[in-house]
């Protein structure tokens, strides 16, 4: 994950992000390429710190899950709104946080 991080940086904006955001991510807000393109970055970073944790085995208790998950779900929209429709009918986490003694504190 850490190629698509760097891949979403500054760096690539007038070459990359300018000029192709709006055909690669047609979902995406409205706003600048680069405003865009810095909100996904950070999105990518949640989500791989998220990831890294996990692959790690180590706690995420402490983590907002609500706000990863929003995070992945931003992504998967600003590419494809079907496949979040999909994944919002079958995704089981929002459902387990809801339950979760952990969500009263949140």
């Amino acid at each position: 994950m850490v190629f698509w991080q760097q891949l979403f940086t500054c760096r690539f904006d007038s070459t990359l992000w300018i000029p192709a955001l709006s055909r690669v991510l047609q979902h995406a807000p409205s706003a600048h390429p680069s405003a865009v393109r810095k909100a996904i970055h950070a999105d990518i970073g949640r989500i791989r710190h998220l990831r890294n944790r996990i692959a790690h085995h180590e706690p995420v208790l402490e983590r907002d899950i609500g706000a990863d998950l929003a995070a992945i779900g931003r992504l998967i929209h600003a590419r494809c709104p079907h496949t979040l429709g999909w994944l919002q009918r079958h995704e089981r986490a929002t459902t387990v946080l809801a339950a979760s003694p952990l969500a009263v504190h949140r």
